[in-house]
């Protein structure tokens, strides 16, 4: 980028753009193609989207931030891998608060959910003799621990 940083914003768009193959004598789509609409057609402009993107992405400075140490030691050896993509990590903390808090947020004024602890109420397989077994059989566990 050293040879582009001369140029302004927009012509360092222009030149990407040209090379990218979207704007340019490389870019033309043939009437036919257009009519047909067929899957060749799709796939390129789904290529597009993506060198669109790549090109929005490198063209932005606010996307990379590199890091900088707090105390620089003459001499130190500079760490690799200390850019960081703030765009990026403000989207994964959206996300992630969206998991945990939206949940809560919606379920805040819902008030008395009953919470059925029978045994065996959501089991399908179990007969209803062995679910009355068991709810018999745990009441009397019950029954001795309190008289214990």
């Amino acid at each position: 980028m050293g040879a582009k940083s001369k140029q302004s914003a927009l012509k360092q768009l222009r030149s990407s753009l040209s090379s990218a193959g979207i704007i340019g004598p490389k870019s033309h789509i043939s009437k036919k193609q257009k009519k047909k609409g067929n899957a060749k057609l799709q796939k390129q402009n789904t290529h597009i989207v993506d060198k669109l993107r790549e090109i929005q992405q490198s063209m932005n400075p606010f996307n990379v931030q590199k890091g900088r140490s707090r105390l620089e030691v003459l001499g130190a050896a500079k760490r690799k891998g200390q850019a960081g993509n703030p765009v990026l990590a403000r989207q994964k903390a959206l996300e992630k608060r969206r998991e945990t808090l939206l949940p809560e947020i919606e379920g805040r004024n819902h008030v008395g959910a009953i919470n059925d602890r029978r045994f065996g109420e959501n089991n399908p397989n179990m007969s209803i003799e062995d679910k009355m077994l068991e709810r018999f059989t745990r009441e009397r566990q019950r029954r001795s621990r309190n008289a214990a």
